[in-house]
């Protein structure tokens, strides 16, 4: 069983996955028959590339080498996922050999990770073809140089977020970006470039472009906040590139030989979190990525030696195989003490639960004395998830809530101090609900009566709720 798709670092949630991505859709290339040079024939209503002046940003050389490729284009404040193709269109000279492209723009809602649509668009975005406009070549209105097909709005209708979809495409895409590449060493030489700020790191060397899907998963060892600014160029379409104005636009180019102008400087910088990334693509476990702990005011800590007590004894925890439950008191420090939160130190929180998860998926397929080893670590995992709830509500978003019906979520928040209670409301009235009813579902009912008997504190989150 492959990891689940959020532990990849490119996919750190820092709010609710959003439930559908709304997109706006649009062609560019030469009309069938036309006069006129290469123009924006098709786009949904709520887009006007024109305007926009989407095209200069998704340049790659003077693309006179028309390939069937994938591109990804990170924007201020939106994303292009770009398909690209041979023309099948003559103009009125009877000249061929066009590049086209389709591409879905997206602009996120705040905190939505880039890789969660790069995964779900590429794939999408690699099936469109010129069908959308091609029994239209015909209009008159192509002897107008602003005049482009106006799609139906149902025709950029909004792609459902599916978890299972993601998934998929995160297994289907890692397999063939290995496949693509065939040695662990390539992939680590392009991520230590992109690591050590080198543009474009180039992944050369492969005999045809990447599926779109194995495209996107480039995006996945990369922390969120390089991920979220990344641009993919999947193919060089050109036979020469200004290296300038290439550089402004791709962080990164897949190609077979580079051109003369972007031949990569080799560069150690990050040589070590190169091989890290490579490694955790090619074994498909994104637990061997190091978790760096989002910045903070007078720099993040950078050991264990730095380390509140608390994360302390959990990391403790999360680690002796002999041990399997974590009693409030025991994380707090004694039974007269309140936990705060650490909500910087969410990065140490996710790696415990994780650690323990990876054990999880080695016992899968199991039975015997092996299954009831297998269930005792899953309740391990679920106190660790409870813990890190309690610590860094946030951390809801990514590792989910208790899943064996043994460990209420809120098990360790009744233990939080009153200054740091409020921090749950950060997680929303829904949320809240559920955790609320997880906690009090959970058998054997160990700690239902505590459960309820705390509930009292949730009371003035709700008030906070009908202020906001």
């Amino acid at each position: 069983m492959s990891a689940p798709v959020w532990a990849w670092p490119a996919l750190d949630l820092e709010a609710p996955a959003p439930q559908r991505l709304e997109l706006e859709w649009a062609v560019w290339g030469k009309v069938h028959g036309a006069a006129s040079d290469y123009r924006w024939i098709a786009h949904s209503p709520g887009l006007d590339p024109q305007a926009q002046r989407l095209q200069p940003e998704l340049l790659i050389g003077n693309e006179d080498v028309p390939a069937r490729a994938t591109c990804w284009r990170a924007l201020e404040g939106s994303f292009c996922a770009v398909s690209c193709y041979p023309s099948r269109a003559f103009d009125a000279s009877r000249r061929s050999d066009f590049l086209e492209k389709q591409l879905f723009l997206w602009r996120p809602a705040a905190g939505a990770p880039a890789a969660l649509g790069a995964l779900l668009l590429l794939p999408r975005v690699a099936r469109l073809t010129d069908q959308v406009w091609w029994g239209s070549s015909a209009d008159p209105g192509w002897s107008r140089p602003d005049f482009a097909l106006v799609l139906e709005p149902e025709e950029a209708a909004p792609v459902v977020v599916s978890e299972e979809e993601l998934q998929g495409n995160a297994e289907a895409g890692l397999a063939a970006l290995r496949e693509a590449v065939g040695e662990e060493a390539v992939l680590a030489e392009l991520y230590g470039a992109l690591l050590a700020g080198q543009r474009p790191a180039i992944l050369a060397g492969l005999a045809g472009p990447l599926p779109p899907a194995a495209l996107a998963a480039i995006l996945l060892p990369l922390p969120r906040d390089l991920a979220d600014r990344i641009s993919l160029a999947g193919w060089m379409l050109s036979q020469s590139v200004d290296a300038e104005s290439f550089r402004r636009l791709w962080d990164v180019l897949v190609c077979g030989r580079p051109p003369a102008g972007l031949r990569a400087v080799s560069t150690a910088g990050a040589a070590e979190q190169g091989r890290e990334a490579a490694r955790a693509v090619f074994d498909a476990d994104p637990s061997r990525l190091p978790r760096r702990p989002r910045a903070q005011a007078g720099g993040a800590p950078a050991g264990r030696s730095q380390l509140p007590s608390v994360v302390e004894r959990l990391q403790d925890f999360a680690t002796d195989d002999s041990r399997r439950w974590l009693a409030p008191e025991e994380l707090a420090g004694g039974p007269d003490r309140s936990l705060r939160t650490v909500e910087v130190y969410d990065g140490y929180l996710v790696d415990c639960v994780e650690s323990v998860e990876t054990e999880i998926q080695k016992l899968n397929g199991t039975s015997g004395l092996v299954r009831w080893q297998r269930e005792h670590l899953q309740v391990k995992a679920d106190v660790l998830r409870a813990a890190a709830l309690a610590l860094a509500p946030t951390t809801a978003w990514r590792l989910g809530l208790p899943k064996s019906g043994r460990v209420p979520a809120l098990l360790f928040c009744t233990r939080l101090d009153e200054r740091d209670r409020g921090r749950l409301s950060d997680l929303g009235e829904t949320k809240l609900r559920e955790i609320a009813r997880q906690s009090l579902d959970c058998r054997p009912d160990l700690f239902g009566q505590e459960i309820r008997k705390r509930m009292a504190w949730l009371a003035p989150l709700r008030e906070q709720f009908r202020s906001q």
